[in-house]
């Protein structure tokens, strides 16, 4: 079988923060229309810039996110493209505390906040948390959010549903 590569395309852009600022450091990726064929994920510099490239030529869901920031997204954007501005919509709190069914404290657990929308648990991250009391803090962007806790032993949650809003706990 022989391969024929053509050079790939780029989407370049800025992520800004709720506060307009750019923001450093802020994932970006891209998923490919209709395949969902994603990009790598890409950090941004310290102006906020960022380039997806090597990719196929077509439409793209792009999405972005920092911590205590939230997250944003524009879709669909062209391939290749340039100037894209995401803009995130901040964050709030959900504090959790996960205990055994005897009542103790799971001091070192994994929560994985996921939206139910389409492909919203494939593309969600888990955060590692370590506390002797099982408490702990997730920023997460406006919405309502299934949350998945898996315990230091293995032993899983089931999903519990939070809304969040920006700046509340």
């Amino acid at each position: 079988m022989v391969f024929r590569l053509e050079r790939g395309a780029s989407i370049t852009g800025t992520v800004v923060g709720p506060d307009e600022k750019p923001v450093e450091g802020a994932f970006v990726i891209g998923l490919h229309q209709p395949t969902f064929g994603n990009s790598m994920t890409v950090r941004t510099a310290k102006d906020g810039s960022f380039v997806l490239d090597g990719l196929r030529p077509g439409k793209y869901w792009v999405i972005a996110g920092a911590d205590g920031q939230g997250d944003g997204q524009a879709n669909p954007v062209d391939s290749p493209s340039t100037g894209l501005k995401l803009q995130l919509g901040g964050a709030g709190i959900v504090e959790l505390t996960v205990k055994r069914p005897d009542g103790t404290p799971v001091p070192r657990y994994r929560v994985r906040p996921f939206k139910a929308e389409p492909f919203g648990y494939v593309y969600s991250v888990s955060y590692e948390v370590q506390a002797e009391d099982g408490t702990g803090r997730v920023e997460l962007s406006p919405g309502t959010w299934n949350l998945s806790v898996t315990g230091d032993e293995g032993d899983v949650s089931a999903d519990v549903q939070v809304t969040v809003e920006v700046g509340e706990t």
